[in-house]
């Protein structure tokens, strides 16, 4: 069930309800939309769950894109949020893009661009 996001009356950061105002946004584009997924890209949580965005189903090209998005936002300036951003283990968020990439990219043009565009910019991170 999709809720409607007022300004200033944003309904808790879930993938739910984040997934829900991204739909939203893409059929009636407004300023409160805009607000509530601008503030959740600068959340800490935002590392967790854009990774569980890219892995959950089903498929979806607006979500995966999303959330690609917010993570290359997030490592490119909130790296002091995540401290374990550099490990590259199973499970890790590297490792999770990676993952995606393999799994979603073929499929999907615009997904395939925005994780390699992620990717990439987590790899200058590592070895800068």
């Amino acid at each position: 069930m999709s809720q409607v996001v007022q300004p200033n009356n944003f309904p808790p950061y879930t993938l739910e309800n984040v997934a829900n105002a991204l739909s939203q946004s893409l059929v009636s584009p407004n300023p409160s939309l805009t607000e509530y997924l601008t503030r959740f890209q600068t959340l800490p949580d935002a590392w967790a769950m854009t990774t569980q965005m890219l892995t959950s189903p089903p498929p979806s090209t607006p979500l995966h894109v999303f959330a690609a998005q917010t993570l290359k936002l997030k490592l490119k300036y909130d790296l002091h949020q995540h401290p374990s951003w550099r490990d590259l283990s199973p499970g890790s968020t590297f490792h999770a893009l990676g993952t995606a990439y393999v799994t979603l990219g073929p499929s999907d043009a615009a997904v395939r661009n925005a994780l390699a565009s992620c990717l990439a910019v987590h790899a200058v991170q590592l070895w800068a």
